[in-house]
């Protein structure tokens, strides 16, 4: 079974650290291409509503690379309790995926 593309998406304090994680990740291979881009984000805190900018980085990858592309989020956030969640990508171009796939590079035998 081919390996699945997904599309994992993390916030950040600041555009430095985002820009940091985006490019680390994709220099690394845990993830095909990475975007940067500015929200608005509104949530509950400590019983608080909080409402902030935040920077959010979506990555294009796999799921078999998820755990590795996890870990280095979590490695260079500056959050508590940063927020990562990947979604499943159902439909892409064929040339699309095989890019993403091909870029991906899987570093533990047996993912993918």
């Amino acid at each position: 079974m081919a390996t699945k593309i997904i599309s994992v998406h993390a916030t950040c304090k600041t555009l430095k650290e985002a820009k940091k994680i985006a490019k680390e990740a994709v220099k690394e291979g845990l993830a095909a291409c990475a975007n940067v881009h500015k929200v608005d984000s509104f949530y509950s805190w400590e019983g608080k509503m909080e409402n902030h900018g935040e920077w959010e980085i979506s990555f294009k990858t796999t799921d078999g690379a998820f755990l590795d592309l996890e870990r280095k989020i979590r490695q260079l956030s500056g959050y508590e309790m940063p927020a990562i969640i990947a979604l499943p990508i159902e439909h892409a171009g064929k040339e699309y995926e095989k890019w993403v796939r091909e870029s991906v590079k899987l570093r533990f035998a047996g993912y993918g």
